[in-house]
């Protein structure tokens, strides 16, 4: 029988039962739940779901007692202790009567409060050990098991919430709501466990839509990853040991795994074992960071965000890779841009770019620009502005294309000799023909790449002149580019780091706002590429 009473001080009706004898042993005190409710009748229709949470534990309990093996606690498990300890120390901190230095208890209260903050943030949960060792000191918990690690930083929670309570109690505040620390629905605790697969589906319903289509088509082998590596896993459960094996399957993980007819139909832990067995290439570091790991911490991320679990598993997870980032390509040398510049399409009797101006204006904007592929050949006309008497590109977001990221987003004045070889005449033409690209040929593809074709039209080029280096392609114009500032004095200068979409470190924020179109205008002037000669590319002066 479940009756409903009211604590004292309390408006809203509560339930409270004992434990059956049989489980009171790993069920300390008594069952308590409060149903929200000031209405009687109101309070009553919640009774049911109440008491659907309380068989559930139960259950729970007989289950764990009739299975002694080890295992984890779940998140909800982790809560409820952290909850209950609260609920049960909360009393011992409220003093009943005024104390004879209250300034003085008001003091060491904050004091108390601020060693308990900085201990947590230090990962010292020695204040709380003994009480976690009395929580499970009924339950098969492995001593080594990454839950107690949660229950120890929930506990500590609860902890410097006990003090935030005294604390608001001394200075008259009747009624304080942890921030914290709750007791958990009993709605969540009747429900059964979330599954990884349920994750995905809610994760990626969640974020579909601001995705690009490249996102949406590279998050589906990670969605494959995790669906097979963890089958009807519940998401509380998935703990370190779990992402330590995810990160040694990615490791062996076979290149192409979706397209290599040897491995169709396999689950990936089955196509780890057949690609070792075949010798198959394996994806490399960068691929596993930012083509795997990276979903895979936002995703799990997400999920303790919504509290389907408590700790991120993969949180700091990487694979070390001895490439850096800066030397995977090289830039052009003197001699390959006078050999590129001197071939078709930019010879002189190729001056028309005929049906695919990309061809020839591309590379030449990210030479002197140094910006990414997608940010020029996905372009707008209505990015194409002036400012203050200055042409300039506007480096933006749209339908269609996206960048990289929130600095990317400049502004980025035309330089002298891309004016003089006729830039401006050439906007001019794609205005009178219509439609919204300033190159229509480089529309996104299926997978929402921009200018995908152009590239690849572009490392053929290279191959071709049998031009050397590290992956070389249109991004070593940008590696270009940053050594031409560098050669001016300009490297972390605002104005230069704005030019290029470079932001602080550990900021969203770029380096160069606040920088005049004028000033920018002025750096811009200052990247000189010496022994480049380009007249034979200079537009009619009539038509400038």
């Amino acid at each position: 029988m479940f009756k409903l009473s009211r604590r004292a001080g309390s408006s809203n009706w509560q339930v409270r039962k004992r434990w059956p004898q049989d489980v009171a042993s790993i069920l300390p005190g008594e069952f308590t739940a409060s149903t929200g409710e000031g209405d009687k009748r109101r309070a009553a229709e919640r009774v049911p779901m109440i008491a659907a949470a309380y068989l559930a534990r139960v259950k729970e309990a007989r289950d764990r007692l009739a299975d002694n093996t080890q295992r984890d606690l779940s998140a909800p498990e982790v809560q409820r202790l952290a909850a209950e300890f609260y609920a049960k120390a909360l009393p011992s901190y409220m003093l009943r009567r005024p104390a004879e230095d209250h300034a003085a208890v008001m003091r060491t209260t904050q004091e108390r409060l601020a060693d308990l903050k900085a201990m947590l943030g230090r990962h010292d949960f020695r204040p709380v050990l003994a009480i976690a060792r009395t929580a499970v000191k009924d339950l098969p918990i492995p001593e080594d098991s990454p839950s107690l690690d949660a229950l120890h930083r929930m506990l500590m929670l609860a902890f410097i919430e006990l003090h935030r309570a005294a604390l608001a109690h001394l200075q008259g505040e009747t009624a304080y709501t942890p921030e914290n620390i709750a007791s958990p629905d009993p709605a969540a605790e009747a429900a059964p466990g979330r599954r990884v697969a349920d994750l995905i589906d809610a994760y990626s319903k969640a974020k579909w839509e601001g995705w690009s289509r490249s996102v949406q088509i590279g998050i589906a082998p990670v969605f494959r990853l995790i669906r097979d590596a963890l089958p009807d896993r519940d998401v509380s459960t998935v703990n370190e040991a779990d992402a330590e094996r995810i990160l040694s399957l990615l490791k062996a993980l076979p290149t192409n795994i979706g397209k290599r007819a040897a491995l169709r139909g396999l689950s990936v832990p089955e196509a780890v074992e057949a690609g070792r067995r075949l010798g198959l290439p394996v994806i490399g570091p960068k691929t596993i960071n930012t083509g795997y790991l990276v979903h895979i911490k936002a995703m799990f991320a997400w999920a303790v965000q919504r509290k389907w679990a408590t700790e991120n598993p993969f949180s700091g997870l990487s694979v070390a890779d001895p490439v850096e980032d800066e030397d995977r390509r090289d830039p052009f040398k003197p001699a390959d841009l006078k050999l590129l510049f001197g071939s078709a399409p930019w010879q002189p009797v190729n001056r028309n770019p005929g049906r695919k101006p990309s061809r020839f204006w591309v590379p030449l904007m990210a030479l002197y620009t140094g910006a990414r592929l997608a940010e020029l050949a996905g372009l707008r006309l209505e990015d194409i502005e002036d400012r203050d008497g200055i042409l300039v590109f506007s480096i933006r977001p749209h339908e269609g294309r996206s960048i990289k990221t929130k600095s990317s987003r400049r502004i980025v004045p035309v330089h002298t000799e891309l004016l003089r070889i006729g830039f401006p005449a050439y906007v001019a033409e794609r205005r009178k023909a219509g439609g919204p690209l300033l190159f229509p040929e480089c529309a996104p593809n299926s997978r929402g790449q921009v200018g995908s074709k152009l590239s690849t039209w572009f490392t053929g080029v290279i191959r071709a002149h049998e031009i050397t280096g590290r992956a070389m392609g249109m991004h070593s114009f940008r590696h270009g580019f940053e050594d031409r500032i560098r050669e001016a004095g300009m490297e972390g200068t605002g104005a230069a780091l704005r030019l290029t979409g470079r932001a602080l470190s550990g900021s969203g924020r770029s380096y160069g706002d606040g920088n005049s179109t004028a000033e920018l205008h002025r750096s811009m002037e200052r990247i000189t590429y010496p022994g480049l000669e380009l007249s034979h590319l200079y537009a009619p002066t009539e038509s400038l």
